[in-house]
Protein backbone atom coordinates (compact mmCIF):
# COMPACT_ATOMS: atom_id res chain seq x y z
CA UNK A 1 0.00 0.00 0.00
CA UNK A 2 3.09 2.36 0.05
CA UNK A 3 4.00 3.94 -2.85
CA UNK A 4 7.50 3.29 -4.19
CA UNK A 5 10.50 4.92 -2.29
CA UNK A 6 8.37 5.26 1.18
CA UNK A 7 10.39 3.90 3.99
CA UNK A 8 8.07 1.89 6.68
CA UNK A 9 8.37 4.04 10.08
CA UNK A 10 5.33 2.01 11.67
CA UNK A 11 2.95 -0.57 11.71
CA UNK A 12 -0.25 -0.51 13.10
CA UNK A 13 -3.24 -3.20 13.12
CA UNK A 14 -6.88 -2.30 14.72
CA UNK A 15 -10.12 -3.95 15.28
CA UNK A 16 -13.36 -2.01 14.00
CA UNK A 17 -14.42 -0.92 17.16
CA UNK A 18 -10.59 1.09 17.44
CA UNK A 19 -8.85 -1.42 20.05
CA UNK A 20 -5.19 -1.62 18.63
CA UNK A 21 -3.95 -5.48 18.19
CA UNK A 22 -1.06 -5.16 17.28
CA UNK A 23 1.74 -2.07 16.89
CA UNK A 24 5.22 -1.98 15.60
CA UNK A 25 8.31 0.44 14.62
CA UNK A 26 10.12 -2.81 12.99
CA UNK A 27 10.59 -1.84 9.12
CA UNK A 28 9.67 -5.32 7.81
CA UNK A 29 7.47 -5.32 5.15
CA UNK A 30 5.58 -8.05 6.60
CA UNK A 31 3.25 -8.89 9.69
CA UNK A 32 2.75 -12.73 11.09
CA UNK A 33 0.41 -12.30 14.14
CA UNK A 34 -2.01 -14.95 15.98
CA UNK A 35 -5.74 -12.69 15.82
CA UNK A 36 -8.44 -14.42 15.74
CA UNK A 37 -11.69 -14.24 12.64
CA UNK A 38 -12.29 -10.76 11.60
CA UNK A 39 -12.00 -7.16 9.95
CA UNK A 40 -9.24 -5.07 10.72
CA UNK A 41 -7.53 -1.51 10.12
CA UNK A 42 -3.98 -1.81 8.84
CA UNK A 43 -2.14 1.55 9.52
CA UNK A 44 1.25 2.23 7.85
CA UNK A 45 3.64 5.28 8.85
CA UNK A 46 5.82 5.96 6.32
CA UNK A 47 9.03 7.70 6.96
CA UNK A 48 8.05 10.73 5.62
CA UNK A 49 4.94 11.37 7.97
CA UNK A 50 2.51 10.05 5.81
CA UNK A 51 0.32 7.23 6.77
CA UNK A 52 -1.81 4.82 4.43
CA UNK A 53 -5.21 2.86 5.71
CA UNK A 54 -6.14 -0.71 4.47
CA UNK A 55 -8.92 -3.38 5.45
CA UNK A 56 -7.75 -6.56 6.00
CA UNK A 57 -9.88 -9.77 6.14
CA UNK A 58 -8.92 -12.27 8.50
CA UNK A 59 -10.52 -16.16 7.62
CA UNK A 60 -9.99 -18.73 9.11
CA UNK A 61 -7.59 -21.54 7.43
CA UNK A 62 -8.78 -24.64 6.04
CA UNK A 63 -6.88 -27.48 8.04
CA UNK A 64 -5.75 -30.62 5.58
CA UNK A 65 -6.28 -33.97 7.68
Amino acid sequence: ILPTGEAIARKEIYDLLGKSMFSSSDTSPTVQLNIPTGFYILRITASSGKYYVSKIIRKTSKSTQ
